[in-house]
């Protein structure tokens, strides 16, 4: 596991328009840690391209985990698709975002492999954004 604590992150890619992505990882699926980034802030140049981050699936046993919260993200990201498709197996980014239960509480895996296990909280900025709710 690796921790980044008030850090700063920079994207730069003024000379295109293409994706470009802050954290890549390999976690291996059978590992509960992975990378966080705390209390930090990530900057992008361009029009809203940059992504977060996608897995790094170099074969069927990774499933790579990043947790970004309490952090400022700006409006270089893409708010649409924070999260890209997998790198090498392309494995569509999908994320659990759980159900709501009898008592109205959203249970969920964070390690459900069928899963991409990356995620954002309490974050602030234009490029931080909610894209799914939980099922009902």
């Amino acid at each position: 596991a690796v921790v980044f604590d008030n850090t700063e992150f920079r994207v730069v890619n003024s000379r295109t328009q293409q994706e470009a992505y802050v954290f890549a990882p390999a976690t291996l699926s059978n590992i509960y840690y992975g990378f966080l980034a705390v209390n930090s802030r990530f900057n992008a140049s361009g029009d809203g391209v940059a992504q977060l981050g996608r897995s790094l699936d170099v074969d069927a046993n990774t499933n790579g985990q990043v947790v970004i919260r309490d952090s400022a993200i700006n409006e270089g990201f893409n708010t649409v698709k924070p999260w890209g498709d997998a790198v090498i197996s392309n494995r569509p980014f999908a994320g659990n975002t759980g159900s709501v239960d009898d008592s109205d509480e959203i249970q969920r895996n964070l390690n459900d492999t069928n899963y991409n296990r990356m995620w954002e909280y309490n974050n602030r900025g234009v490029g931080s954004k909610v894209v799914a709710e939980a099922k009902k």
